[in-house]
């Protein structure tokens, strides 16, 4: 066996084939293995009473936080800060789609037993309730505040309908009967028909529609093929932004 082989061997994994080691490139300068601390693994709490793990849903919040935290720094582009609060809100519908999903079927199957960290499934759900309440609204206090703000002291505003210029209008009328008409059928709700399908991430748009003397409840998809903002003239080199919902 060659100097520093048993070293190899003794950090590599027991369940792995030693025959599989042989087709491992040798070195001899083979870095130290990170010996984890006792403490941390003994599934004890600690001196002070609180636990030493981490929850997994708590942690999770803070990384999206982190990423927020990014939006607020104001040494970063405007567009940067967007980019920013955009990757914090996927992060956030990624983590309702898995870990929420996976946590709400453990509650409906009684799979209450606490983890590491101490917090049974209601109470991790009651955590993310929180802590995604105060999350959503430092998103919008972000965006509001601060980066909307910015962007239009650059002359770029995100506008609504009652904000736009006559020929923002006529602009976004024009796309209204070209693009977005010929792709869009109301659903009807009503005990006759069932809900209709909504697709996962989908814009959809909710009416009280009005035929004689009766009233409908109806929802309108619109594809994904459609752009999320129009882009319209503004005043001198301004440019507008107004949401397709508008």
């Amino acid at each position: 066996m060659p100097p520093g082989w048993e070293k190899f061997t003794q950090y590599s994994s027991p369940r792995l084939n030693p025959r599989l080691y042989c087709s491992l490139p040798y070195s001899k300068n083979l870095p130290e293995p990170v010996r984890p601390n006792p403490k941390m693994t003994t599934g004890l709490p600690g001196a002070d009473g609180e636990t030493l793990f981490f929850n997994p849903m708590a942690s999770r919040l803070a990384w999206i936080r982190r990423v927020l935290a990014e939006a607020h720094q104001t040494r970063h582009p405007e567009l940067e800060r967007v980019k920013f609060l955009a990757i914090a809100a996927t992060l956030l519908d990624e983590f309702f789609e898995i870990p929420v999903a996976a946590l709400l079927q453990r509650i409906e199957d009684g799979a209450l037993t606490p983890d590491a960290s101490g917090l049974d499934a209601r109470a991790e759900l009651s955590l993310v309730d929180r802590e995604t309440h105060a999350l959503t609204g430092e998103m919008h206090r972000c965006w509001n505040q601060q980066v909307r703000p910015a962007l239009a002291a650059r002359g770029v505003r995100w506008v609504n309908w009652k904000q736009l210029e006559a020929s923002g209008r006529r602009a976004s009328l024009r796309f209204y009967r070209q693009e977005v008409d010929p792709l869009i059928t109301p659903v009807v709700i009503n005990p006759a028909r069932p809900f209709p399908r909504v697709g996962n991430k989908g814009l959809c748009l909710a009416f009280r529609l009005r035929r004689r003397r009766a009233r409908f409840l109806g929802i309108l998809t619109l594809p994904r093929t459609l752009p999320r903002w129009l882009r319209l003239p503004g005043v001198g080199k301004e440019e507008c932004y107004l949401p397709l919902a508008s």
